[in-house]
């Protein structure tokens, strides 16, 4: 029993006692990815769709597409 005792306290102290295994830190980092990926998404998302809110500042210039005119 002293030997698991030993064992413990020397887990504990290099800070292994409870961490996760190789493949869960894989896990948790493609996790910590996503969620990144996600807000980039959405701040892109939300500046693409800001052009619209903004007045042209030449109206007539937004009128005509390769020398044809639309009213």
């Amino acid at each position: 029993m002293s030997l698991a005792e030993n064992k413990y306290k020397a887990l504990l102290s290099l800070g292994e006692w409870k961490s996760p295994q190789k493949d869960q830190k894989e896990v948790l980092a493609l996790i910590a990815q996503v969620e990144d990926l996600k807000k980039k998404n959405d701040t892109n998302c939300n500046s693409r769709l800001n052009w619209n809110q903004k007045a042209p500042s030449d109206l007539e210039a937004t009128k005509t597409y390769k020398s044809r005119e639309y009213n």
